[in-house]
């Protein structure tokens, strides 16, 4: 079966096992763990040290050699009171079409704070963030998943949803591919492993 299609990504995500599969599942549960430890943004020391552990390992746009970035992000964070920027995040159960909005509403929030600080729109950083608070809920957006899931299911999303964000569109894509793997008895798919599979199994 050729990657690179649906049918290639509803087959891998059936054969898929993270134990053997995903050769970082390790550092993320380390990341994980950092993050379950210190869940709020009341700390600049702590806050730092989840933004960097992120930026670092996933090789995101926070640039560290620029003023400190990382550690000027986590006193921004807890200055603007982060914790009440995700607190509608911890009343959302599921993500779907309905909690969307607020989804997005919340990493475009941060993607607006942080550009404060890092003078660019850092859509992957923040969704990344964002995904190891609240792991059921925000897809990790990422230029290669993004591109992958643009190419398996442009044709389901609607081509006239007017002018959204790349990280909105791309939420859009993975309840598209959520469906599709529903519709094949998948009761729950598990969004670390769509993402996964987007940016390393099924790239050209």
């Amino acid at each position: 079966m050729k990657q690179g299609t649906l049918k290639g990504f509803l087959a891998a995500y059936k054969k898929y096992n993270p134990t053997y599969d995903h050769y970082d599942r390790y550092i993320d549960e380390a990341i994980s763990h950092l993050f379950k430890k210190y869940p709020g943004h009341k700390s600049i020391e702590q806050v730092f040290a989840k933004i960097s552990l992120v930026n670092r390992v996933y090789r995101t746009n926070v640039e560290r050699r620029k003023k400190e970035a990382e550690w000027k992000l986590a006193e921004l964070l807890v200055a603007n009171k982060f914790d009440n920027i995700i607190a509608p995040l911890k009343r959302i159960q599921k993500f779907n079409s309905e909690t969307l909005p607020e989804i997005v509403k919340v990493h475009t929030r941060f993607v607006t704070l942080s550009k404060k600080t890092i003078r660019i729109r850092a859509t992957s950083f923040c969704s990344k963030y964002l995904h190891f608070h609240f792991p059921k809920l925000i897809p990790i957006f990422d230029s290669n998943a993004y591109e992958t899931a643009w190419r398996l299911v442009r044709k389901e999303i609607c081509t006239s949803c007017g002018d959204i964000g790349d990280y909105e569109y791309f939420c859009l894509a993975i309840l598209a591919l959520a469906e599709k793997l529903r519709s094949q008895r998948i009761r729950s798919p598990n969004l670390k492993t769509i993402d996964y599979l987007l940016y390393d199994k099924l790239r050209k």
